[in-house]
């Protein structure tokens, strides 16, 4: 007849947990710094982009419907005006003058605007590649970017692009 083996005992047990509870962290922790060693993220821009981005996750409308005021800086004709931009579902919707007119040039085109998310994500881009991001900075409180200023192709010219976003808040 075979015997049973025993049950270990309760701090037997215990100790079993300890060492694997102690021997899961060191592991969380060894694939965390892995991740982080792969990963794009290299600098204080990348701590400070993802603190932002928390932030915006926090008040973002569920719905990704929002309102914005953003002005783009380029060189085109509508560069510098300010203009009401509205996001449906995460994609701008409508732009409307709030500065100054067109000057009868027309509407700009409405992929000329960014949303929150493509914000970050032209931070995020520009990370990754030198001397492409020349400021950024963020809404203390709702995280979004308020100014980003890029030079994507640094030895070119007329190439920069600003964003200067304000005022984002949920549809009226």
């Amino acid at each position: 007849m075979r015997s049973i083996p025993s049950l270990p005992s309760r701090s037997t047990a215990q100790s079993h947990r300890a060492v694997f509870g102690a021997l899961r962290a060191i592991i969380l922790a060894a694939a965390t710094v892995a991740l982080s060693a792969c990963s794009d993220s290299t600098g204080p821009g990348d701590s400070a982009l993802a603190a932002a981005e928390a932030r915006w996750r926090l008040v973002k409308p569920a719905s990704n419907t929002y309102t914005m005021r953003q002005e783009v800086h380029c060189f085109c004709a509508f560069g510098g005006a300010e203009y009401a931009v509205t996001v449906t579902n995460g994609t701008v919707s409508g732009a409307t003058p709030v500065s100054r007119p067109s000057e009868g040039l027309g509407p700009p085109p409405l992929t000329a605007f960014r949303t929150v998310d493509q914000l970050f994500a032209e931070v995020r881009n520009a990370l990754g590649k030198t001397g492409t991001l020349k400021e950024v900075t963020y809404d203390e409180v709702a995280g979004y970017p308020t100014r980003l200023a890029l030079d994507p192709l640094p030895n070119a010219i007329d190439d920069e692009v600003g964003y200067v976003t304000r005022a984002v808040g949920p549809q009226p």
